[in-house]
């Protein structure tokens, strides 16, 4: 076993470069490593986008809450452009979880009078 080591060693020395056994061995150990952490980043790549949905809601509705606390006699339900028109949001807000940029993410919802996602997936 020691000849074995001293012949890689020499061998490494003389040529200034690594053995392919050795690059395998990196690159193997380099696999496990991303094996490892791929699935918790993206895990939490996921779960921060469900958050930043659920924290885009909860502003939503409060925005919705003061408009109708200063038209209280409006019966038109809340919309996101209709909010962003009256000031109560400064830019439009889209779902970070969902893929719909050519349609409204969030809409109204009379019976828990506050908004929803669209995208049912993470509601």
């Amino acid at each position: 076993m020691v000849s074995v080591f001293h012949r890689v060693i020499r061998g490494w020395r003389e040529k200034g470069g690594f053995t392919i056994l050795e690059l395998l061995a990196v690159f193997a150990i380099l696999a496990v490593i991303a094996a490892l952490v791929a699935p918790r980043y993206t895990g939490v790549v996921a779960e921060s986008k469900v958050k930043g949905c659920e924290s885009n809601i909860e502003m939503l509705t409060k925005a919705a809450e003061m408009y109708y606390e200063v038209n209280k006699d409006t019966k038109e339900p809340p919309t996101v452009e209709l909010l962003l028109d009256a000031g109560y949001i400064n830019d439009y807000v889209y779902c970070p979880v969902g893929v719909n940029d050519d349609k409204e993410d969030y809409e109204w919802n009379d019976g828990d009078k506050r908004f929803i996602c669209i995208d049912q997936q993470h509601n």
